[in-house]
Order: structure tokens, then C-alpha cells, then sequence
């Protein structure tokens, strides 16, 4: 009986414990609400927090947000949820709460607007989501915004590109400068030196790099052959640095493309235009 006692005693004593643990280990998702509407404005914290203003179209309890039938203007910032104080990356809710961090103004979201949770004006929600109309607009707009420019010189068609109109900060640049011979005979091409094109990054109209600055060229010349119909590609990538390896802000670009001949007026294509925007 005594030992019955015992162990009675201990059981009562560390069950409340065990079951505190266990409910902070996995504690139950706040309650919330379904929302889905439109960003109208994107508000980068410190990474990864970030605060919308969203115009939320739809939610799953109107009375919340009073919506009555109409459209409601909110303010809100991702929830993201943490151990010890820091930011758990193992946590699946985390994954789509941060990704709110590189939405745009005009995305279509879905999100869960957590119920009583505010700072000031301020509401909190997590499991965002682009919906489906957003995601094949900005499929589209991938496919359509790759910034090209081309021009004619006589018998050749100079063209420049890249693989996008916006880049994070910091990330590489492609560039592509093509020269096709439109011509029906042979176009012979020459050239001072070893180097046969250049590529030029300008900052509003004040030039911050050339592709050719920082290389050395052998001084012969050098002769080069198109046949009709044949191209001549040079592929190079900016690094959002100017000459002197400076690292660039964000902003407004502008790209030329360049074939470095021996004529006077060399020819030139562009500019074409890219955007660098912020990123953690």
C-alpha cells in the first residue's frame, strides 16, 4: 500500500509538467481567419518581416474585418514563429510567412489573418500565398519582360538582351550582344585589337561601368568573316559593380551593347532597361 501511495504521489507531481511540455512543444496553431485579396503596398523590415496593405476581397468570417459586402483596407505583418527567440527554420509555417517578404504590389494573396493578434493598427498573418490568377500573371509577365534591343547597321542586325527587367541586389546580370549578317554576301568584320564588342552599364545618364575596363586585349588586328544568315554572340555578366568594383544600389539601369570595329562610329544597340531591388 505504501508503495501504491508512492507512486501515486509522484505521478501527481510530474504529470502536469509532462503535459505543459508536451502542449509547448507542439502548441495549437492561433485561430484565424481566411482572407484573400490584393497587395497594395510592400513594407521591407529587417528580413524577414515585412508589412502589407492589403485589400482584402474575400474572408471566411465577414464580421472580423466588417466587410458587409464590400472591399476592406488592412494593415498587416507576417507572423513567423520562433524558438528561444530565434527564427525556427524547420517549421513549415515559417516557409510561406517569409515569403511575404518578396511580394509585390498588385499580387493576388491568400492568407490567414491570425483573430485578436495586433500591434497598434498593426494585424498579423502567416500561410501566405499567391493565388492562382497572381501566379499565372507573373508566369506571363517572366515570359514576356526579357529586355531586348535591336538595331540595324547595313547589312547587320546588332541585338543585346538579358533574362529578366528585375534582378534582387547583388545578384549577376546576364548579358547577351548577338550580330547577325542580314546581308546576302560574306561581311568581313574588323577590329583594332583582340577585343570584339563591349558592354556598358549607365546609372541616368553618367556611365559607372565598361566590361573592357578591367581586361587587356593583344594590339594586332583581327579580321572576322560572317556568312549570310550567321551569328556572332558574346556572352558576358555585371555584377552590379561600376569599374572601380564598388557595389551598386538599387535602382534604375541602363545596358549598351557594343561591336568593337575599327569604324569611326562604332556600332552600338540599347539601351535596354533593368531594376535592382532589395534583398536580405
Amino acid at each position: 500500500m505504501r508503495t501504491i501511495l508512492i507512486a501515486a504521489l509522484i505521478m501527481a507531481t510530474f504529470a502536469p509538467y509532462s503535459l505543459a511540455q508536451t502542449q509547448q512543444a507542439q502548441p495549437a496553431p492561433p485561430a484565424y481567419t481566411d482572407i484573400s485579396g490584393t497587395v497594395l503596398s510592400v513594407r521591407q523590415l529587417t528580413f524577414p518581416h515585412t508589412r502589407l496593405s492589403i485589400k482584402v476581397t474575400q474572408s471566411s468570417n465577414p464580421a472580423v474585418l466588417a466587410l458587409k459586402g464590400k472591399t476592406s483596407t488592412v494593415t498587416v505583418e507576417n507572423y513567423l514563429w520562433s524558438v528561444a527567440g530565434q527564427l525556427d527554420f524547420k517549421d513549415k509555417r515559417n516557409i510561406a510567412s517569409i515569403g511575404a517578404f518578396y511580394l509585390l504590389q498588385g499580387d493576388e494573396i491568400n492568407a490567414k489573418l491570425i483573430n485578436g493578434a495586433t500591434r497598434g493598427s498593426v494585424r498579423y498573418v502567416y500561410g501566405i500565398s499567391r493565388g492562382k490568377a497572381a501566379v499565372k500573371a507573373v508566369t506571363a509577365v517572366k515570359k514576356l519582360q526579357q529586355p531586348e534591343s535591336i538595331k540595324k547597321y547595313d547589312d547587320l542586325e546588332l541585338s543585346i538582351k538579358t533574362d529578366s527587367d528585375v534582378y534582387a541586389f547583388g545578384a549577376p546580370v546576364p548579358l547577351v550582344l548577338s550580330v547577325r549578317n542580314i546581308g546576302s554576301r560574306s561581311k568581313t568584320l574588323r577590329f583594332d585589337s583582340g577585343q570584339k564588342f563591349d558592354f556598358i552599364a549607365m546609372r541616368g545618364s553618367h556611365e559607372i561601368w565598361r566590361w573592357s575596363d578591367n581586361e587587356v586585349f593583344i594590339e594586332p588586328l583581327v579580321d572576322r568573316t560572317l556568312g549570310p544568315g550567321e551569328v556572332l554572340t558574346f556572352k558576358q555578366v555585371w555584377r552590379q559593380q561600376d569599374s572601380e568594383g564598388r557595389q551598386m544600389g538599387t535602382g534604375e539601369y541602363k545596358i549598351l551593347g557594343v561591336l568593337t570595329t575599327s569604324d569611326r562610329k562604332r556600332p552600338t544597340v540599347g539601351p535596354i532597361s533593368i531594376k535592382i531591388v532589395s534583398k536580405p
